[in-house]
């Protein structure tokens, strides 16, 4: 487990319909069921996620948009 902040791009968006997106990130660290990441959009606030789906190359985050933050992602 690592408390070091390190940022990863965004490889993909895919818009599944108005207030539903999945966010794509490379795979770059094991991650493991029950376990979170912490999306951050500078000067807006950050909030942690679950992992929606896992492969060997990206993880995946579904968000549905229902307040501040996530309306702006």
């Amino acid at each position: 487990m690592s408390h070091e902040m390190r940022t990863f791009p965004l490889s993909d968006v895919v818009v599944h319909h108005a207030g539903l997106k999945s966010f794509y990130f490379e795979r770059p660290f094991c991650i493991e069921p029950g376990q979170f990441v912490t999306l951050w959009l500078p000067e807006v606030d950050e909030k942690p996620f679950s992992v929606s789906d896992l492969t060997d190359d990206y993880l995946e985050i579904t968000v549905k948009a229902v307040g501040p933050f996530t309306k702006e992602l």
